[in-house]
């Protein structure tokens, strides 16, 4: 699907994906310290809103216009919320625009011709489906974005999934698909495929780059 199509389908539904972060990227990011973060192809910002809540400096990139305004709805939103629950604030739902730019970065641009510029802590990539060329390539170049010492988080719909999401197998993956595309100098701590029930199966990498 293009930017356009991504468009109309988030104008559709502001919370498409769901509002909450994904439970896997939580379990495995929630005890990391806060630094810098990547959310590749975020979406509607999920992800990026829940890490930006816990003091991650993030940098959200998607080619969906709508998508990044609701990246930045969801990151005020999930600001005004830990706010909130520490007395910080007395205005519920939402955080002022300096707090959202104080944590998060958007980046208007399809993943692959995103030039990042810099490493970061953290580099996420979740539901984050293309061809398989275009995948290996992508998976490279977000362990290049990798900061020594940094981990790389990448989950999505395994080759074996049964529930929803995409059918291709072109655009499906096994976790060791993406550590096969990893250089010497990892330590992968996670790659394992997860039953969600009901036919759904995810493909789930984490790993730790040496410094």
């Amino acid at each position: 699907m293009n930017s356009s199509g991504w468009d109309s389908r988030f104008a559709a539904n502001p919370h498409h994906f769901g509002a909450g972060p994904n439970t896997l990227l939580e379990k495995h990011v929630a005890d990391l310290a806060p630094g810098t973060a990547a959310d590749v192809g975020c979406g509607q910002g999920r992800n990026t809103a829940w890490l930006a809540s816990r003091g991650w400096h993030v940098t959200a990139v998607d080619y969906s216009t709508v998508g990044l305004e609701h990246t930045r709805e969801a990151t005020s939103a999930a600001l005004g919320a830990a706010a909130e629950s520490v007395g910080a604030t007395e205005t519920a739902g939402a955080a002022s625009p300096a707090a959202v730019d104080d944590l998060l970065t958007t980046v208007h641009s399809d993943v692959m011709e995103w030039e990042p510029g810099t490493t970061f802590d953290l580099v996420v990539a979740a539901y984050l489906h293309m061809p398989s060329s275009d995948m290996r390539v992508l998976w490279r170049r977000l362990a290049d974005a990798t900061a020594p010492g940094g981990t790389l988080v990448v989950v999505g719909h395994d080759t074996d999934n049964a529930g929803g999401g995409p059918k291709d197998p072109d655009v499906l993956f096994h976790a060791e698909d993406v550590t096969a595309e990893l250089p010497d100098g990892w330590e992968v701590t996670v790659a394992e495929a997860v039953d969600r029930g009901e036919g759904s199966i995810d493909a789930l990498m984490v790993a730790r780059k040496s410094r």
